[in-house]
């Protein structure tokens, strides 16, 4: 996954990250499948720490 240099540090959640990137659709959808592997609480509990 390919992410526009700058955004890789610019932002303090690797989320935003991700979100920033359009044009890496795939790197977006595996972060997704990932998050729905997690448990709901998992999840949240990674998005405030990350």
């Amino acid at each position: 996954m390919t992410a526009p240099r700058g955004h890789l540090q610019s932002g303090p959640r690797p989320v935003r990250r991700f979100r920033a990137n359009n044009k890496g659709r795939l790197s977006e959808t595996s972060l997704n499948l990932a998050l729905r592997s997690l448990s709901g609480e998992c999840r949240l509990a990674l998005l405030h720490a990350a």
